[in-house]
């Protein structure tokens, strides 16, 4: 087995240069806190639900012609379906488009002020 051979992607994988770990963590909006657990956990105003990274045309919200593979924030907060386009992360903030909205949000990690 060569190990020099670059590791490949899963097949699901989806457009993104962001990456999954980049949003694991505790999360602070306007008025609420988030968090994000490696496992795919979520825990929003001490709701449980789960959360994953993954490609637009797997959550219940349409995407725009042409953009279904690209990665998205998906938040299953029961009864809520949230999805989140990413816009710019960093190991501070999350900035990203409200689908089905159209308007930016913009988490901040806990502790990082």
């Amino acid at each position: 087995r060569d190990r020099s051979a670059p590791a490949q992607p899963p097949a699901a994988a989806c457009d993104s240069k962001y990456t999954r770990d980049q949003f694991i963590g505790t999360w602070l909006d306007d008025s609420s806190t988030i968090t994000l657990a490696a496992d795919g956990s979520l825990l929003a105003q001490g709701a449980p639900g789960h959360w994953e990274f993954t490609s637009w045309d797997k959550t219940p919200q349409e995407a725009p012609s042409g953009q279904g593979n690209k990665c998205v924030l998906w938040l299953k907060e029961p009864p809520l379906d949230l999805v989140y386009f990413p816009l710019n992360v960093t190991p501070a903030s999350l900035s990203m488009s409200y689908v089905g909205r159209g308007n930016t949000i913009t988490w901040t990690k806990q502790g990082s002020d």
